[in-house]
């Protein structure tokens, strides 16, 4: 796990959201994130059947996060899934007020297009990619319909 959130932050940074949210006030802070992955117990990471995550407890993961910030508005990516099988990741594209922590818009995304040698770069860059094609499309659509 840790590894692959260190492929994404190296090649999503915060000069890359900026531009893909056409915003200028990126902060990413990772702190929360790197305390839940350091408690997972890395048996439990991987299992023969897919994991799913009901979208109905997206609140309450989002209610547990523990950040600094005080204002403004979060966004999370809530993976659900690297499914070896299928060649698919999948997860909740989230914003939410963070003063409440009350969700704002959240989406349900997957895509299918691991690449690359070893099982960081091969999820990392699926995952990549299912973040691209949900800003670049998914985003931008549900921005528009408001």
């Amino acid at each position: 796990m840790p590894a692959w959130v260190g492929y994404l932050i190296k090649n999503m940074d915060e000069r890359y959201f900026a531009r893909k949210l056409k915003t200028s006030n990126i902060v990413f802070d990772f702190q929360y994130t790197g305390k839940v992955i350091q408690m997972l117990d890395e048996k439990d990471i991987a299992s023969l059947t897919k994991n799913t995550i009901s979208p109905d407890s997206i609140q309450s993961i989002i209610d547990n996060y523990q950040i600094s910030q005080k204002e403004g508005i979060g966004f999370s990516v809530i993976v659900e899934c690297f499914d070896r099988d299928k060649h698919t990741s999948s997860a909740y594209f989230t914003f939410f007020d963070i003063a409440t922590k009350k969700i704002i818009m959240s989406d349900y995304f997957s895509t299918n297009n691991p690449s690359g040698n070893g099982l960081t770069k091969y999820w990392g860059k699926g995952f990549l990619d299912t973040v691209d094609v949900y800003i670049s499309a998914e985003y931008r659509y549900s921005l528009k319909r408001k």
